[in-house]
C-alpha cells in the first residue's frame, strides 16, 4: 500500500463494525489525498462497541492506532463525541448553546473556529419553546446569522404553554424515548450523525 500519509493515523486493526468510514479513510490515504486526519465515523456504530464489554486499560496499538473523528468546530466539538460546557447559574451557557447551534446550522464560525454546517438537534427541557426562539432570534441578529426554520435542518424538543415533555435521559428508557422521536420525526440519520445540544 505504500508509505503511509504522516497527516493521519493508522487505521488498522479497527472493529469491522466501523465499517465503510474506515475503508474510505484507507482508500484516501492509498490514493495519497492530504486532509486533517480525522475521520467520520457512525456514531451508532461507536456506541455499539462501547457497550459490547466492560471497560477496560487501552493497549498501547489502541492507543496509537485509534483515528481521530471529524471536527464539527474546529479544535472543540468532534463527531462521535461528548462535549460538555458547564458553569455558574446565568454565566452565558444557554445563550452560548444557542449560538453554537445557530453557527453549526449555517456553517458559519463559531468565536472564530471553523465549523461545519450539520443538521441539529435542540433539546431544550429547562427553558420553553418561545424562550428558546426569542434567544435564537436575539443571537441571529446581534451576529448576522440566518434564524432557524424547524424542518431539514433543524429539530427541537421544548416544553410549550401547552405541552411539558417528560424525558429523563439518564436512564436507558428515556434515550430510547428520544431516538423513537428521532427516527418518526426527525430522518433520524442526519440529526444523530451530525449535532445534538442539550440545554438542561
Amino acid at each position: 500500500m505504500g508509505e503511509e500519509n504522516p497527516n493521519f493515523t493508522n487505521l488498522e486493526g479497527h472493529p469491522p463494525e466501523w465499517g465503510a468510514d474506515v475503508a474510505e479513510e484507507r482508500a484516501r490515504r492509498a490514493n495519497g489525498s492530504g486532509g486533517d486526519g480525522a475521520v467520520n465515523l457512525d456514531p451508532g456504530s461507536l456506541r455499539e462497541i462501547q457497550h459490547t464489554e466492560g471497560p477496560r486499560l487501552l493497549t498501547a496499538d489502541e492507543f496509537a492506532n485509534d483515528v481521530t473523528p471529524a471536527a464539527l468546530v474546529k479544535g472543540l466539538i468532534y463527531a462521535a463525541s461528548t462535549t460538555l460546557f458547564t458553569g455558574a447559574s446565568k454565566s452565558g451557557k444557554s445563550w452560548f448553546a444557542f449560538q453554537l447551534v445557530l453557527c453549526a446550522l449555517a456553517g458559519k464560525p463559531l468565536l472564530g473556529l471553523e465549523t461545519q454546517a450539520v443538521a441539529v438537534l435542540l433539546c431544550s427541557l429547562e427553558l420553553s419553546a418561545g424562550m428558546v426562539r426569542e434567544r435564537m432570534a436575539e443571537i441571529a441578529r446581534s451576529v448576522d446569522l440566518p434564524a432557524p426554520k424547524i424542518g431539514e435542518n433543524f429539530h427541537i424538543l421544548a416544553p410549550t404553554a401547552d405541552y411539558v415533555p417528560h424525558l429523563d435521559l439518564s436512564t436507558e428508557a428515556g434515550c430510547q424515548q428520544l431516538g423513537s422521536q428521532i427516527a418518526s420525526n426527525c430522518g433520524a440519520t442526519n440529526v444523530v450523525t451530525n449535532l445534538s445540544v442539550f440545554e438542561l
